[in-house]
């Protein structure tokens, strides 16, 4: 008898499976601004950004984190947490960290790439996730 399973895939940590994801994809020359995404807990929290491929000819890629009390970002309720270290061409598989105080509901990341472009991940992971590791912010 098979057993249906709607979980996340064996082996996968369960921090990482429901971990929030801010970004996943290309940005090439140009500046995307990503969907508001409710973190329902305050506190100290960690975002990482997981650079894959930085094309030779990125001149440079940039990464903020911005709050927001609504899924709209509507008001003057925005603030930006902070921003990564900025990523060249040379960042190919690299991790990042950016640890903060989270007291607003949304969260989204803004990420600006100039003349080429990068792949990344950018998720929200518990603070004790980047102790250790190089942090840039």
């Amino acid at each position: 008898m098979s057993q249906a399973f709607l979980g996340a895939n064996p082996g996968t940590r369960i921090a990482d499976a429901l971990a929030p994801e801010l970004h996943d994809g290309v940005v090439d020359n140009t500046t995307t601004t990503g969907s508001w995404v409710e973190v329902p807990f305050n506190g100290e929290i960690a975002v990482q950004v997981v650079v894959g491929v930085a094309d030779a000819d990125l001149a440079l890629g940039e990464v903020s984190i911005q709050g927001s009390d609504t899924g709209t970002g509507g008001g003057t309720n925005v603030v930006t947490y902070g921003r990564f270290a900025d990523i060249q061409d040379d960042d190919d598989d690299e991790t990042r960290y950016l640890q903060l105080r989270h007291y607003k509901r949304y969260l989204r990341a803004v990420i600006v790439a100039t003349t080429g472009g990068f792949d990344s991940t950018i998720t929200v992971v518990p603070a004790h996730t980047a102790l250790g590791n190089s942090r840039t912010a």
